[in-house]
């Protein structure tokens, strides 16, 4: 009979399987999104999705998300310094449903 493993760990393992980070990362990456990603970022968007590195931002709208693709490349660099680079390589936006 094998020892009873804890639910976090067994969840971790699952979720690093399918290249997703543990639940607590995307928390912290989306409570310190404000401060992290700052204007216009904070007003016009949130990440939904962190999958093998690449950080899905979702934009509110249309208009909003042409205006911010000339940002991406400043808002990834601003999230390897907090989170780094083994967590986000990249960031890849979507308009919101």
């Amino acid at each position: 009979m094998t020892d009873p493993v804890g639910l976090d760990k067994t969840l971790g393992e699952l979720l690093s399987r399918f290249g997703l980070p543990h639940p607590e990362v995307m928390d912290r990456i989306s409570s310190e999104w404000a401060e992290v990603a700052g204007n216009p970022w904070d007003e016009k968007s949130k990440p939904v999705l962190l999958r093998s590195g690449v950080l899905v931002v979702e934009v509110s709208d249309r208009a909003s998300l042409g205006m911010l693709r000339y940002g991406v490349d400043g808002l990834a660099t601003k999230l390897t310094e907090r989170y780094g680079t083994d967590l986000i390589q990249s960031v890849e936006l979507r308009a919101a449903p």
